[in-house]
């Protein structure tokens, strides 16, 4: 008795694995600008839903995509796992990006060196 080994073949409306990972990324770096502002749930939405509207534009994906992709990989947990890990990696490595870079100089301080005569 053969057995067929079908291969779990991603459907070409679905994004592939590092595209998806990038769109995330995006997203939740998204959320997490509006969740450092002070707003309630509902006007937080207000401005996210145009914003992610935006950004699927911006990278040429409908939301159907998006929504296909996510449903997709919500369904393979293994590489959804990956997906997770090489977002953390993005982020992370973001971070220690901006952590290295040098931080903006003090202008009101400056601007009052400037002004006030030394002591």
């Amino acid at each position: 008795m053969a057995v067929s080994c079908k291969q779990d073949i991603r459907p070409p409306d679905v994004l592939a694995p590092n595209e998806f990972a990038n769109v995330l990324t995006e997203i939740y770096l998204a959320e997490a600008r509006l969740t450092g502002k002070t707003l309630l749930r509902d006007s937080a939405l207000q401005l996210f839903i145009p914003y992610e509207q935006h950004l699927f534009q911006q990278l040429h994906y409908s939301d159907s995509v998006i929504h296909k992709t996510y449903q997709y990989y919500f369904d393979r947990p293994e590489q959804l796992e990956k997906i997770y890990a090489a977002i953390i990696d993005t982020l992370n490595l973001r971070e220690q990006k901006l952590r290295a870079a040098p931080q903006p100089k003090d202008t009101a301080t400056q601007t009052r060196k400037r002004i006030l005569p030394p002591k």
